[in-house]
């Protein structure tokens, strides 16, 4: 777990069959025509929180490595720079840096829950546990 600056960042997540229910619910809905809806679960997760529901599933313990914000903005200049000299571009910059340490990345599902009544029926512990069980079935994680 690579952790930038010393945030437990919040972040709304959501599983891929609630994500599905709440598009196809908008989709047929007449109340949602040029509608815009966040999808995810109600509650914001601490990042911290989805770490340790994935040791517990996977039984493992992940090793926290906490980088200082200078140091990872600096090496996100140092990127930049390496990038411009071999004129391609870099997915790690200063603006990366800047977005992962944001203390949050949580979205208000309030619209969707007035408009179509519409909540998420998995907990975070079970979305995470069928994503999980999902990558390792299809080889993107050994356990």
């Amino acid at each position: 777990n690579l952790k930038v600056g010393n945030t437990d960042q919040l972040v709304s997540i959501i599983q891929v069959m609630d994500l599905a229910r709440g598009i196809m619910l908008a989709a047929e809905h007449p109340k949602s025509t040029d509608e815009i809806f966040f999808i995810a679960n109600e509650q914001p997760a601490a990042w911290s929180e989805v770490i340790n529901i994935l040791q517990k599933l996977m039984n493992k313990k992940v090793k926290n490595i906490s980088i200082p914000y200078s140091v990872a903005y600096l090496f996100g200049g140092v990127m930049e720079g390496i990038a411009y000299l071999q004129k391609k571009p870099t997915i790690l910059n200063r603006q990366k840096i800047r977005e992962v340490n944001s203390p949050y990345w949580v979205v208000s599902t309030q619209k969707i829950q007035e408009y179509l009544n519409y909540s998420t029926q998995l907990t975070l512990e079970d979305g995470l546990s069928k994503t999980l069980t999902w990558y390792l079935e299809q080889g993107w994680l050994k356990n």
